[in-house]
């Protein structure tokens, strides 16, 4: 006998770092010189972020080695690091040469312990029972519940400082293939960059936070619908114990009434009762 469900879900990821770098003793195969003063043209393949100055970022995994490369509005390759998987090495090359080699460990902190839950409604196997409802087109009579939960992801803490570059904090998020979230970190903090470098230090923690709503229709003691609707944004915690809670994204469906769910569910244990 099988079951009709509705179902959405959503799963994000964000990611921070600490810097601490360490003697650079070689740079990237191409240095930002020789590209700029080359024929080569950026891909349009990897993954890639971009600003309101009209700059972006690339973030290429090549299997082991994860690039990431700053291009401004022109497309002159400003900086760019290379985070090595094998040793966690990441080095980064400025405009004017220099380079610095960081240890992943340093940049990043990860708490990767289970996500935390906070269950708002626990009673019952469906969560709370909020209305009812008689079909007289089908001689049956719907329940409908209401389960509401609050998640957290992976957590990481990070501190950096003003002057370093994005691509040291892209790269470092890339290796925990979370390099789309610079744009959310920056956000989070009111960081605001110049070029190839931030110009405010910050420090804190980053984890995703799923606020997650599923309705639940029973009817002669089986599950005929479940709709689920919630919000996933970033929460970030400053050094000083403030919150704030950037980029929400909603997912699932919120458009169905309370009589139009229970109506589906009633249908759907009804038709598979046939």
């Amino acid at each position: 006998m099988k079951k009709a469900f509705i179902i959405m879900s959503v799963s994000l990821l964000f990611a921070g770092g600490a810097i601490s770098p360490v003697a650079a003793s070689e740079k990237n195969d191409k240095t930002i010189e020789e590209f700029n003063n080359s024929d080569e043209v950026k891909s349009n393949d990897n993954d890639e972020l971009s600003f309101d100055d009209g700059s972006t970022i690339e973030i290429e995994d090549e299997g082991g080695k994860f690039i990431t490369s700053h291009y401004d509005y022109k497309g002159e390759l400003l900086a760019m690091s290379t985070l090595d998987k094998t040793t966690d090495i990441l080095t980064t090359e400025y405009a004017d040469g220099d380079v610095e080699e960081y240890h992943l460990e340093d940049l990043i902190e990860v708490n990767e312990g289970t996500a935390n839950v906070e269950e708002e409604f626990t009673t019952m196997q469906y969560g709370t029972h909020i209305d009812t409802h008689y079909s007289n087109e089908w001689g049956e009579t719907g329940y409908l519940y209401l389960d509401e939960t609050t998640s957290y992801g992976t957590s990481y803490t990070f501190a950096y400082q003003a002057g370093d570059a994005l691509v040291t904090i892209a790269g470092a998020l890339a290796g925990y293939k979370t390099g789309g979230a610079l744009p959310a970190v920056l956000a989070a903090f009111g960081t605001e960059f110049a070029n190839d470098i931030i110009l405010s230090p910050f420090e804190g923690t980053v984890r995703t936070r799923d606020r997650n709503t599923t309705y639940s229709v029973t009817s002669q003691g089986e599950l005929g619908l479940e709709v689920e609707h919630g919000i996933v944004d970033t929460e970030a915690e400053d050094d000083l114990g403030n919150t704030y809670y950037v980029n929400p994204t909603e997912y699932g469906d919120d458009s169905m009434s309370n009589q139009e769910m229970l109506d589906m569910g009633i249908y759907n244990v009804v038709i598979d009762n046939l």
